[in-house]
């Protein structure tokens, strides 16, 4: 029997096999044991259907709290509360009094008791607000279950007991919701007034989320209505509101802020798009860009743009400004021996014949001193001295000192000469005063220094290498901008973080001081 034959044999056989299965006994035993199988299933999962939803919803109910605890000793001094609620169960919650008129209202996730978001609870409150927060019914020390009735309930009132305890008022309460807290607070934000809103990946209802999961709303096959319609009830609410939610989300879908956005009733929102992440950790990764933008939007200040896309490279610029900002917000212009002071054109010396401390003369190991008497403030004077050897290391050659410190009376000599003020500055109003100050190789023009192969290469260097020891390009645009004519042989000294941060900018001096220029 030749190998074709073997093989229709074994094919034909088969399938008698399964032809005589099919028409069996034990295949009717076998569809009747699946199709009871199949409605016990459907009946018990109808009955507790509700209690099902409410699981997937709020997991954190049963999750080990020890593992999930987020909350290092001291991070938050906090005073607990537990209030019985309308249901006789207990209501946990905590406030943080910061001493401030307004109140943030904060809804945590659900994967976890609020134990688990001290963290980012901590950031709200050094945005210098007050906090209060609850736990969600089963959640840690708190009672019940987590229905969104229930919820709803513990919302009103926890804010009623504190609302009573702290005098707030409701023009300070600002109501921030995180996930599936979004979907809380705004069934409370309905009910109440209040100042404004912060949503961090607001979902916008539960079929919705479900036809994420499931392609269709998988509840209606077991006859439970839609709940946590969010994208209904922020119809009824005109508060200002901002929405932050990662593109790349995976538990609640981006497209979902989408639908809050378009039907949101405010006049005055904001959505910030976050490139490339996703569901969690948002706040940390982004917190000190987003706080930006959260503390401008909660100080009533319009934002750029309705719909801002922040990718990493953004957040990275941003986080130079923000990450700066104490320093900025109190840099010392005035003063005249600080470092950051600025004299051009329009603030000048507050002393006359000032003249600085602490300055010495520049070591000559890597420097030709055209003058013989170039000195500087001490720290000034190291980091140029640093500067100095690096580029000696570059082009075997020393750098070149023309002018440092000019006094009041030296200053009102050169005007004397009739140098214009677009090129010289007025006695008194010089950077040469503070010892801050210097020029390189050649004060002359700038056209000299571009036609110059020699200068141009030591610029070049210069401003990708100065910003490391402090140093800053004063003039690099124009009159209008700068106050003077480009002049490539100014430095002056900035503090290096300071310096870099401009140079990161791709900005001056003056345009950072006179920040609409």
């Amino acid at each position: 029997m030749t190998s074709t034959k073997k093989i229709q044999k074994l094919t034909s056989r088969i399938f008698m096999n399964i032809t005589w299965y099919f028409k069996s006994k034990r295949f009717k035993v076998f569809l009747w044991v699946l199709f009871w199988s199949i409605v016990l299933c459907y009946i018990v999962l109808f009955v507790y259907a509700r209690q099902i939803e409410t699981f997937l919803t709020f997991p954190g109910k049963d999750v080990n709290l020890k593992q999930l605890s987020n909350h290092p000793a001291g991070i938050i001094s906090a005073q607990e509360y537990d209030i019985p609620s309308s249901s006789w169960n207990n209501i946990h919650g905590l406030f943080i009094d910061n001493g401030k008129k307004k109140t943030v209202y904060y809804f945590h996730g659900n994967g976890a008791p609020m134990d688990h978001f001290y963290t980012e609870m901590q950031y709200i409150v050094d945005l210098w607000y007050n906090l209060m927060s609850f736990d969600f019914p089963g959640y840690w020390k708190s009672e019940g279950e987590p229905t969104q009735l229930e919820n709803l309930n513990f919302s009103h009132e926890f804010y009623k007991a504190m609302k009573k305890q702290y005098w707030l008022k409701d023009e300070d309460l600002i109501i921030w919701w995180y996930s599936i807290g979004t979907a809380v607070a705004i069934d409370l934000a309905k009910d109440i007034e209040f100042d404004k809103l912060v949503l961090f990946a607001p979902l916008a209802s539960r079929y919705d989320m479900s036809i994420k999961w499931f392609w269709f709303p998988i509840q209606k096959l077991f006859m439970l209505p839609n709940s946590y319609v969010s994208k209904e009830t922020i119809k009824y609410i005109t508060n200002p509101t901002l929405i932050i939610h990662g593109n790349n989300d995976i538990v609640v879908p981006f497209s979902q802020w989408q639908t809050i956005f378009e039907n949101s009733a405010s006049q005055e929102k904001y959505f910030i798009e976050v490139d490339d992440f996703w569901h969690s950790l948002i706040t940390e990764r982004y917190w000190t860009v987003l706080g930006g933008y959260i503390q401008d939007f909660l100080w009533g200040q319009e934002l750029e743009e309705k719909e801002t896309f922040l990718t990493r490279e953004l957040a990275t610029k941003l986080l130079w400004k923000f990450k700066f900002q104490s320093y900025l917000d109190n840099l010392d212009v005035t003063t005249d021996n600080s470092f950051t002071k600025y004299v051009d054109p329009d603030v000048p010396f507050t002393e006359k014949w000032y003249i600085p401390e602490n300055m010495r003369a520049l070591d000559r190991e890597f420097i030709i001193d055209t003058k013989w008497n170039a000195q500087m403030v001490e720290e000034a004077a190291e980091n140029f001295e640093k500067l100095a050897e690096a580029f000696y290391a570059e082009f075997e050659e020393k750098i070149t000192v023309v002018s440092t410190y000019r006094s009041y009376a030296y200053q009102a000599g050169i005007k004397a000469r009739w140098c214009p003020d677009n090129l010289c500055a007025k006695a008194g109003h010089s950077e040469h005063q503070s010892w801050l100050g210097i020029d390189l190789w050649s004060a002359s023009t700038q056209s000299y220094w571009n036609n110059s192969e020699r200068l141009t290469g030591f610029y070049n260097w210069l401003t990708e290498n100065a910003h490391l020891y402090g140093f800053h390009n004063t003039y690099q645009n124009w009159v209008e901008v700068d106050g003077y004519e480009i002049e490539p042989w100014h430095w002056r000294y900035l503090w290096v973080k300071f310096a870099t941060h401009l140079r990161q900018e791709w900005i001056t001096f003056a345009q950072f001081y006179y920040p609409q220029k």
